[in-house]
């Protein structure tokens, strides 16, 4: 049984800026609507052999920066940036556990979160009960490796707020 609490990483003042990177996303990411309770875009590396295929997409300018930043703190450097847009408070992402399949060994995936502030919460699927709740603030990182996706979910519930956040996931994808 994993102790969570000592996998996850989790840094409520990870970088600076948030509010300027929530508008410049907003603003400048062609935005995919086919999801009802959020918005999404890809960048980087493709999901080999996903079912959610889509063309490689560079990394702005930013998510490169933010890709770098992370490299001394994850150990190794994402090649695959897949962002989360919930427009307001009612945005919500239920409970799921994150395919890893299509992830390298030894990685994980790596939120940062910018707009509105979120509770990230995350348990374990064999006793519901037993959970955590992150409260991911502008600027945040938090990241899990891939043996969390095994044992536990997360999800990210609606609240009480008109404003709206992005959550960068970075990932390092395999390539062949």
């Amino acid at each position: 049984m994993i102790d969570i609490k000592t996998k996850i990483l989790f840094d409520q003042d990870f970088f600076e800026a948030p509010v300027e990177l929530f508008d410049f996303l907003v603003e400048n990411v062609k935005w995919d609507n086919s999801m009802r309770a959020r918005k999404t875009a890809r960048f980087g590396q493709p999901n080999i052999g996903s079912e959610q295929a889509h063309l490689y997409e560079p990394f702005f300018p930013v998510m490169e920066e933010l890709s770098e930043r992370l490299v001394p703190v994850l150990g190794y450097k994402s090649n695959n940036c897949f962002l989360n847009y919930y427009e307001n408070g009612n945005s919500k992402m239920g409970w799921h556990g994150d395919s890893t399949h299509f992830l390298e060994p030894e990685t994980g995936i790596a939120i940062l979160s910018v707009g509105d502030t979120r509770i990230f919460q995350i348990r374990r699927k064999a006793v519901p009960t037993e959970s955590l709740n992150y409260v991911l603030n502008p600027g945040s990182l938090i990241f899990s490796p891939i043996s969390i996706q095994e044992e536990w979910q997360h999800a990210i519930p609606k609240v009480v707020s008109d404003k709206g956040r992005i959550s960068l996931t970075f990932r390092k994808m395999k390539t062949g």
